[in-house]
Order: structure tokens, then C-alpha cells, then sequence
């Protein structure tokens, strides 16, 4: 009885009803719209760079990120890379050995980032390969095959099939140099890697830095960036003191400060529109109150209990917010769903300024629930506050004052 009164009491001013779902649709949709976007395009950005530096997770000495020395190494024993790679949401692991180094073609030097790789399990974790822009990834140790980023191959004057100098501090402390075989120029897409970043065998970089089996770090790969907490308190649970486990948010905090700034901003829009949500709602109910007090106050006369008029009113309140935020949220979900499927990609200084930074051009989106939950909640929230005043108002009327209400 009080759902159909309220609604058809909401085609007394169709006008007015129809202005308020409309701003709630369009606040839900823009809610859903950007949020997705945000969120997608982050689990992008983050995706893309796991895989083309550190992956999601990683295995180290425990002073390994602040002095990056190959004294804060380890050991890298059969069994330690089996309990690691036979880890529970682990979709990939692969050891790593880094230092710094020089590299010479003639006379011309440039500081460099030695990073060893194996090549059997280092495609499951990143994607250098797919980075290539000229010849292929280190296959040998003898001779010495490297991948250098294509800036430092042009800054050095080399090209695929030239040989240069390596020159690098063992594991304990003495120089040591050889002969190294350019086989493939790397792009990408960030400045200080394509600058200085030269990939090699594992095992030959371990060879060369005499450090035997000892790695930096085991970088390891999950299907996505929500399973990384619970994959590393597993790992944690795997491993002994000696070892701790890192997420790319302490590997790269540059990345994860940058999403929290722009996240910060998404939330000052999100609060924007939910004001607008609060005063079309506010506005609706109130003056149909108002409009209708002579209305209440015979009902009130002839009988008719506050809290059966207060039901009323908040059931045609009820009617107006979710009619526009079901709308907004199936609109919301269409145009996310078709960005996922075409994303955007962008042009011009903006797409430059993305590359500079390591990052595709490329803005997504997401359909998560968490993102339809939220935003609900949001708006039942604020509509819940917004029409406060006019319940009360309702709930303190009296018969007189409402049948004398001009």
C-alpha cells in the first residue's frame, strides 16, 4: 500500500520527479564512469610496469633495497626456487642478479645497470622480449651475448653486432672487464632504462661478478595486483629470516605515490558529484512536502499517524534514488565494459609524456564490483542525509499548522 501511494504520488510533478533521477543517474553514471576508469587504468599502469621491471612481488636480502650492494645477496639454492615458484598464486618466478657496471665502445663510456636474467623463467615474469626493436634476447655465455637499451647503444656509437667492454667490481671487490656481443637493442619506453639498462645471461653475470650461485633478487609474477597481499604473506610463510618478501609498492614507491595523488583527486570529484545528488534529492522531497502540508494536515486530522506519512515520503524518496542509480549504474557498466574492449589510446605531447615516463598511451577501465558497491553506498548514503530534514519536518507536523500551511 505505502510503495504504490509513493509512487503515484511521484506523477504529481513529473517534471520535478523526472530532473531528480536524472541527477542521480547522471552522478551515478559519471561516478561509475570514473572510478572505473581510475581503477582500471591504475591496474593497467601497475601490470605494465611489474612487467617490464621488478613484477609484482619480490624475494630479498632484507637490506638489499636500501644498499643495493652484492653484499646484501643471497643464495639461491634448488629448493628455495622450488618453494617459491610452487607457491600458491604464484604464476611465475625468476632469480635475477644486479649490479652497476661500465661499458666502453672505444673511447666513449657510459655507467650502466647490469641485470642477469635466466631466459627459461624471466618470460614468466616480465616482458623484455616484447621490448625488442632490433635483433633478440642474450641466448650465451661464451661469447658474451647482451641486450642494451637502445639510447645507450646510439649515446655509445654501437649497434646490433658490435662488441664492447664490460667493466663491473666482483663479489669481492675487484675489477674485473670482458668482451660482449651486442645481439638485441631494447625499447622501453622509459628514459633511464633505454639509457642504461643492459640485459645478459645469468649465469654469465654470475660468472663475471664471481658471485656462484647468489642472486639480488627473485622477482615473482601473480595473475593480479589484488592477489599480491595474500601471495606474500604466504611466501613470508615459506621462507626463513634470512630472506623478506617486497610488493611493487616498496619497489617502485613513485609509482604507488603518483596513484594515490591522482586517487585523491578522483575522490574530490566523486565528492562533488555526490553534492549534487544531495541537493536534487533534498530539493525533490522537500518541496513536494511542503507543496502537499495542507495535504498532510487533514490526514493528520482525520486520524492518519505521522510515522504512516513519514513512511510515504521516505518510500518516494527511496523510488527516485534507486530508479537513477540503477539506471547510472547500468550505463556506468555499458561504457566501461566497451573501454575494456577498446581502450583509449592517446596522441600527441600527451602520449609523449606517458612514454617518457615508462608508460603506454593507453587509458582503460574496470567493472569490479567494489566499484558498483561504493558507489551505491555513496549515494544511499548522502540521499539518506539529504532528506533528514524533510522526514522531520513530517514527523513534527501538526493537523492545524498543516491545514493553515500557505
Amino acid at each position: 500500500m505505502t510503495g504504490r501511494l509513493a509512487w503515484r504520488n511521484l506523477g504529481r510533478n513529473r517534471r520535478r520527479t523526472l530532473l531528480t533521477v536524472a541527477a542521480v543517474f547522471f552522478a551515478t553514471f559519471l561516478m561509475v564512469f570514473m572510478r572505473g576508469l581510475q581503477l582500471g587504468t591504475y591496474d593497467f599502469f601497475i601490470r605494465q610496469s611489474t612487467r617490464l621491471s621488478t613484477g609484482y612481488l619480490q624475494v630479498q636480502h632484507p637490506d638489499y633495497l636500501d644498499r643495493r650492494s652484492l653484499r646484501q645477496s643471497f643464495r639461491l639454492t634448488d629448493s628455495l626456487f622450488a618453494r617459491i615458484r610452487t607457491t600458491p598464486g604464484v604464476t611465475g618466478a625468476a632469480p635475477r642478479l644486479e649490479s652497476g657496471g661500465l661499458i666502453s665502445n672505444r673511447a666513449t663510456s657510459y655507467g650502466v645497470r647490469l641485470l642477469g636474467i635466466d631466459p627459461a623463467y624471466e618470460p614468466d615474469v616480465t616482458d623484455f622480449p616484447t621490448r625488442l626493436v632490433e635483433g633478440r634476447m642474450p641466448a650465451t655465455t661464451r661469447p658474451l651475448e647482451i641486450v642494451a637499451g637502445y639510447r645507450l647503444l646510439e649515446n655509445l656509437g654501437a649497434s646490433v653486432g658490435d662488441t664492447l667492454v664490460l667493466l663491473a667490481e666482483t663479489y669481492g671487490g675487484f675489477l674485473t672487464s670482458r668482451f660482449a656481443v651486442v645481439v638485441g637493442a631494447l625499447r622501453i619506453g622509459y628514459e633511464v632504462h633505454d639509457r642504461s639498462l643492459v640485459l645478459l645471461p645469468l649465469a654469465a653475470l654470475q660468472d663475471l661478478l664471481e658471485t656462484g650461485n647468489r642472486v639480488t633478487a627473485v622477482a615473482v609474477a601473480v595473475r593480479r595486483n589484488a592477489d599480491v597481499p595474500v601471495v606474500r604473506d604466504r611466501l613470508e610463510a615459506r621462507l626463513d629470516s634470512t630472506l623478506v618478501v617486497r610488493t611493487w609498492e616498496e619497489l617502485m614507491p613513485e609509482l604507488r605515490q603518483a596513484i594515490e595523488l591522482d586517487n585523491v583527486s578522483g575522490l574530490l570529484f566523486l565528492f562533488m558529484l555526490l553534492i549534487l545528488v544531495a541537493f536534487g534529492v533534498l530539493n525533490t522531497v522537500l518541496m513536494s512536502v511542503l507543496e502537499r502540508s495542507r495535504e498532510f494536515g487533514v490526514l493528520l486530522a482525520l486520524g492518519m499517524p505521522n510515522e504512516r506519512l513519514l513512511r510515504v515520503v521516505l518510500a518516494e524518496a527511496a523510488l527516485v534514488v534507486l530508479i537513477g542509480l540503477v539506471l547510472g549504474s547500468l550505463a556506468g557498466f555499458g561504457v566501461n565494459t566497451y573501454l575494456i574492449r577498446h581502450p583509449i589510446t592517446l596522441g600527441g605531447e600527451l602520449a609523449r609524456l606517458y612514454e617518457y615516463y615508462g608508460f603506454l598511451p593507453v587509458l582503460t577501465s574496470s567493472v569490479v564490483p567494489e566499484i558498483f558497491l561504493r558507489t551505491a553506498l555513496r549515494v544511499l548514503v548522502i540521499a539518506g542525509l539529504a532528506i533528514l530534514y524533510p522526514l522531520w519536518h513530517v514527523l513534527r507536523l501538526e493537523p492545524l499548522k498543516g491545514i493553515r500551511y500557505t
